[in-house]
């Protein structure tokens, strides 16, 4: 009998340990998804009024040598993706999905420009874009500059970019560059920003009632 008891109080003991770990393995869940929602949040950067601190000065040229500024876009709903003309997926991927979206909106899209701007000062011309953007859709602007332009575009959208030595390229470097694709209002005010793994039906679906109340 008292062998019987000695055996309960084990497996009693046991059962508490489970218990117990069970606990600190679902507080440990816990405190990791609160952990994960306040990263997402702080992600974004915040303006002293609650408003998302992104968008702002730029002075850059299109791919037709015109000179463009944030203010040639007054009045106009974007969508902006920064990227380089020889990226080999994730741009032409997500430049595909903006022209789909811009097919897809049909009447609401002739209030939306799509804007890309490059990160490749050294590699990216004004000519070099016309020509990459001649597979996308036709209202995609293409934008570069110098250095120090596109530096204060990336700045102003809180985009981060580097050149990364490739030996093996034609240019013997690539750009590693964040891929947000920003919808941004007739102010320049930001309203939402997707991956670049986003669909073209999500976008759409975000973009398309503001859309409509400027028609």
């Amino acid at each position: 009998m008292a062998d019987i008891g000695v055996g309960r109080r084990i497996i009693h003991i046991k059962s508490m340990h489970l218990m117990k770990n069970s606990l600190i393995i679902l507080l440990l869940i816990a405190v990791f998804a609160v952990m994960g929602v306040y990263l997402f949040e702080a992600s974004t950067p915040q303006a002293s009024n609650g408003a998302a601190d992104i968008g702002g000065a730029f002075s850059l040229t299109d791919q037709n040598g015109k000179r463009v500024t944030e203010a040639t876009f007054k009045g106009k709903d974007t969508l902006v993706f920064f990227g380089f003309t020889s990226c080999p997926d994730i741009c032409p991927t997500t430049l595909s999905v903006i022209t789909q979206v811009m097919k897809g909106l049909s009447v609401q899209g002739e209030n939306l420009t799509p804007v890309f701007i490059s990160v490749d000062a050294g590699g990216d011309t004004p000519e070099s874009m016309k020509v990459y953007l001649s597979n996308f859709h036709p209202a995609i602007v293409g934008l570069t500059g110098n250095e120090a332009e596109i530096k204060q575009a990336a700045t102003a959208y809180k985009v981060y970019y580097a050149k990364v030595p490739q030996p093996n390229s034609t240019k013997g470097y690539s750009m590693d560059h964040s891929a947000f694709i920003y919808f941004m209002d007739k102010n320049g005010q930001y309203i939402a920003h997707f991956s670049h793994d986003d669909s073209a039906d999500k976008i759409i679906a975000t973009v398309k009632p503001y859309l409509e109340k400027s028609l």
